[in-house]
């Protein structure tokens, strides 16, 4: 298939590309800038409009949406980023008869409260929508934390590991995530190209086999490092929440912590049923591996 890999330099992206190149697939590279011959220049925080977007899909038979951030980018608004663009682009692709369009979510943005969960819930809702309305096959992947090498994430909680002494805010020793591999996000997402419109789930978790706190994620990794456990100390809640907005307010693009960060340590961010694994699995085709035995540099 032509497919167009929006967000094709980024973590997942990275991954997707490559694994959808393996099965024979042709990629189109979404990029943001540099762009090199064959690649589709993008720029998410302004092509809010379908018409940007249809000469874009001439030739393509499917899209995957990878692109996202955690708050407000100078020229990039997160309403832009994650809202504004992706409606336009899912509107083009109905427009221009590219049935098979995969948007990249997050797992618990149909309940958070946060500006990044808003977001990403709204152009959900727009492309299942349309979806229902017959207009495309679409589907909704939703993970919770994706590890795997070259993720900014796991190189920062890999950092983290290796510090002896540990302080944290209190969620991050009481709620739970799931990490999954970015390599099973990336599989389960080739494998939703091809699959039957009628075996396509409209939504997807993606999740790995074990749910853990942030802290015993930490201490995992740090006996994986070969370390001694380290002393954790927990964060005061007004202290966790003032670095929280000094991250948003010092604008750090790629630091993955700020307000929204904060507010997703304030519920656990794993699968909420067994059926919902059982989805995944099917989706997947294996079982999912165990990010937490794998080497992320």
């Amino acid at each position: 298939m032509n497919v167009l890999v929006l967000g094709a330099r980024g973590f997942v992206g990275r991954h997707l590309a490559a694994a959808l190149r393996a099965q024979g697939h042709a990629v189109v590279a979404g990029v943001s800038n540099n762009a090199k011959p064959g690649d589709c220049l993008t720029h998410f925080g302004r092509d809010t409009n379908p018409a940007a977007w249809l000469p874009r899909l001439q030739g393509l038979e499917a899209v995957i949406n990878c692109v996202g951030a955690m708050r407000d980018a100078p020229g990039a608004p997160l309403s832009a980023v994650q809202r504004d663009t992706p409606i336009a682009l899912f509107q083009a692709c109905a427009q221009a008869g590219v049935r098979r369009v995969l948007q990249l979510s997050a797992l618990g943005v149909d309940t958070l409260p946060t500006a990044y969960a808003e977001t990403k819930r709204a152009a959900d809702a727009a492309l299942l929508a349309l979806r229902d309305a017959g207009q495309l096959d679409a589907m909704a992947l939703r993970p919770s934390l994706i590890c795997g090498a070259g993720g900014l994430s796991a190189e920062l909680l890999d950092a983290a590991a290796q510090w002896p002494l540990l302080a944290l805010p209190l969620q991050a020793r009481t709620s739970r995530l799931q990490p999954v591999a970015v390599a099973d996000v990336a599989q389960a997402l080739c494998r939703a190209l091809t699959l039957p419109p009628t075996e396509l789930p409209a939504v997807a978790i993606a999740v790995g086999p074990h749910p853990l706190t942030l802290a015993e994620l930490l201490a995992a990794r740090r006996a994986r490092l070969g370390r001694r456990p380290a002393t954790v100390i927990t964060v005061p809640q007004r202290l966790a929440q003032w670095a929280a907005r000094a991250s948003d307010a010092a604008n750090l693009h790629r630091l993955p912590w700020g307000q929204s960060a904060l507010e997703m340590l304030n519920h656990d961010n794993v699968a909420p049923n067994a059926a919902a694994v059982t989805t995944w699995q099917a989706l997947l085709g294996r079982w999912a591996t165990d990010p937490l035995k794998e080497d992320w540099r």
